[in-house]
């Protein structure tokens, strides 16, 4: 709702209506007040949702098997803190207060978590660090939340100028991120058949395996789809693409050729029974329908 105010007040202005693009320019920073007033936490310097109920932040959730140390010190026995791709919105649409988008530092400690799963795992970032089953929890990590993160670090301003080392850090970030869905749409392509005049096919696949672009990628590894949820993953795929083609764009020569290390060929075709890029998550097996040329994927 911020950003479409924001959009209705530039339209006004273009337009030369100045009243009007006030009046909608003092109604998204009233939302940015309001959202900063009710979500924002200063003690981890992250956005959480508001639950009525308990009238206090939605904080904290149970601890699963891989919770890290930054998750859980400061949580109660048991659970950890709460992240989602969510609570970083604010910078990607300029909800956040100004004295947040605008410090460098304000933003890469509101990122801290962000650098310190790339650091843990091999993967992008999930949509949260929960794991449920579900496809938009852990280990799912979608392409248009990766273009969110990497955005709102973008839109970082060289407050204190572009040898701000936290400006530079902010920017490192946004490359790291890049460079790690850059890793995974491509290596997994290559794992599934993918080849080019310079990157030959690897051995053991056919020709009608001709590599994948899949809706949404693993956290733990850069050559595995994503899973989880009520439908086998969706190769194809738009936004997928179009992240890439933004990122290449956005980054340009600083981007690095990907790295697959000893990539194992994924056999798409054939049922296996080695872990494989095209990975179906244990529940979706056991209630979808099977269906198209990749029927019988690996499980």
């Amino acid at each position: 709702m911020y950003g479409n105010e924001i959009a209705i007040s530039r339209f006004y202005n273009q337009t030369g209506d100045d009243t009007a693009s006030e009046t909608w320019a003092e109604l998204a920073a009233n939302r940015s007040a309001a959202i900063h007033a009710v979500m924002w936490n200063e003690t981890y310097s992250s956005y959480f949702d508001y639950n009525l109920t308990s009238s206090s932040q939605y904080v904290f959730v149970p601890a699963d098997n891989d919770t890290a140390a930054l998750e859980n010190s400061t949580a109660p026995a048991g659970q950890q803190v709460l992240f989602s791709v969510s609570q970083l919105y604010p910078f990607w649409t300029g909800a956040a207060q100004p004295y947040l988008k605008n410090n460098p530092l304000a933003v890469r400690e509101a990122y801290s978590r962000v650098g310190a799963y790339l650091d843990a795992r091999a993967g992008g970032i999930p949509a949260t660090n929960f794991k449920t089953g579900q496809q938009w929890d852990q280990p799912s990590v979608w392409p248009p939340l990766m273009h969110i993160l990497m955005q709102g670090l973008r839109n970082t301003p060289a407050t204190f100028g572009e040898d701000d080392p936290s400006y530079v850090e902010v920017q490192d970030l946004a490359l790291r991120l890049g460079q790690r869905y850059l890793d995974s749409t491509f290596c997994t392509w290559l794992a599934t058949g993918g080849s080019t005049s310079e990157t030959p096919k690897l051995q053991g696949l056919s020709d009608q395996d001709v590599g994948i672009m899949f809706e949404k990628y693993a956290d733990n590894s850069t050559n595995r789809a994503g899973g989880g949820g009520e439908y086998e993953v969706v190769e194809g795929f738009g936004w997928t693409n179009g992240v890439l083609i933004w990122t290449v764009d956005e980054f340009g020569n600083q981007l690095q050729r990907p790295d697959c290390g000893d990539l194992q060929a994924a056999h798409t075709t054939q049922k296996r029974d080695v872990q494989s890029a095209v990975e179906l998550h244990v529940r979706d097996g056991s209630r979808v329908k099977k269906f198209g040329k990749r029927a019988k994927r690996s499980v």
